[in-house]
């Protein structure tokens, strides 16, 4: 399955959304997604 994740706040940026984002696209490929992100 793919899953695009778009977002405003991505790492490198300090916040932490940007790395509560980064943590799930990590996650979902380890169980096999391909997944791409988008910032907007």
């Amino acid at each position: 399955m793919n899953i695009l994740i778009l977002t405003e706040a991505f790492p490198p940026e300090i916040r932490s959304a940007s790395h509560l984002l980064y943590e799930l696209a990590e996650n979902l490929v380890e169980k096999g997604f391909r997944v791409k992100g988008r910032i907007l």
